[in-house]
């Protein structure tokens, strides 16, 4: 009998292993339109990765050619259907180090709301310095983080209101005290 279920628990487990294998690598080809810092614009099939989505995309232009990589030095923007990805750039000046990064937007198109994963430098020690994952508001080439604590409540609502006022020109009317009610409001002025 013990046997028996060392043998069941041996079966399931691989196949709980296989299960698991085969759904993180089988992740769907999706269409976009990539616009490149020189503004020319290509329709290509992209596969944006929870784990490296800040550092690189994975495109080709077919399913059968050959994947080619899209580093945030050369893309100014990536959009799909359901989902769009900006490039930013980190200077020196603010974060230690120049690094880019995709940021994944959350909600907007004039101005978004994105969440990425950036390299900065804390300290003369560390040379290659070390990641962050935050939250911005970015306008174009202009970008804000937000500061927050337990990860999703806002700590610094004027600085955000001060962004928000010099970007957008209409009046808004609207609260937020968490990352999920500033999407909504980033939402509600770009409609």
């Amino acid at each position: 009998m013990n046997k028996k279920i060392k043998i069941l628990i041996s079966i399931l487990n691989i196949a709980l292993i296989f299960t698991l294998f085969s759904c993180s690598f089988s992740k769907e080809w999706l269409g976009a339109e990539v616009t490149y810092t020189n503004q020319e614009t290509e329709n290509l099939l992209v596969r944006p990765q929870n784990f490296s989505y800040y550092t690189f995309i994975k495109s080709k232009k077919t399913i059968d050619e050959k994947t080619k990589v899209l580093i945030p030095e050369n893309v100014y923007k990536i959009k799909g259907k359901d989902f769009a990805y900006v490039a930013m750039f980190f200077d020196e000046a603010n974060y230690g180090m120049e690094s880019w990064s995709f940021g994944k937007v959350l909600a907007g198109d004039n101005i978004m709301l994105v969440e990425t994963k950036y390299q900065a430098k804390t300290c003369a020690c560390n040379t290659s310095g070390k990641f962050f994952k935050d939250y911005f508001l970015v306008y174009g080439n202009y970008f804000l983080k937000i500061k927050t604590y337990k990860k999703t409540n806002i700590c610094d609502k004027q600085e955000i209101y001060s962004f928000l006022d010099t970007y957008y020109k209409n009046s808004y009317n609207k609260e937020f005290n968490n990352i999920e009610d500033l999407a909504k409001l980033i939402r509600d002025i770009n409609n």
